[in-house]
């Protein structure tokens, strides 16, 4: 239930959880990372759509946040852990930063935030 006093951990720990997961598979050292070839954007663009979607949830439920805020705020967030995940492979083993990947990240993200806004039943 959006703004809910004190309520939301849970869609937090979901959050955090799927953080620990995108964390996890971006300090993957190369080179049989990268056997994967263009579905990388594939991956990149849906993991970042289920960080949206629990983004904005958990922006929703923890915090009286309009849509366009939160939209916004997750944009913003998954963009800043794209990039982030990006920046951090510079120094992986076999690993190298990509612009694509950022911005199929910050579309996926937009996109799952967008998704779980239109879901979201009207009060």
């Amino acid at each position: 239930m959006p703004g809910r006093k004190g309520g939301g951990w849970e869609a937090w720990l979901a959050v955090a959880e799927w953080l620990a997961i995108i964390g996890a598979g971006t300090s993957v050292p190369g080179p049989e990372h990268s056997r994967v070839g263009r579905l990388d954007k594939l991956f990149h663009f849906a993991g970042f759509a289920v960080l949206g979607f629990l983004s904005f949830r958990a922006l929703r439920t923890s915090r009286s946040v309009n849509r366009p805020v939160a939209a916004f705020g997750t944009g913003l967030a998954t963009g800043l852990v794209a990039a982030g995940a990006e920046a951090a492979q510079a120094h992986i083993p076999g690993r190298h930063p990509s612009l694509g990947d950022v911005a199929a990240g910050v579309a996926g993200g937009l996109t799952g935030g967008m998704g779980a806004a239109v879901m979201e039943p009207p009060r």
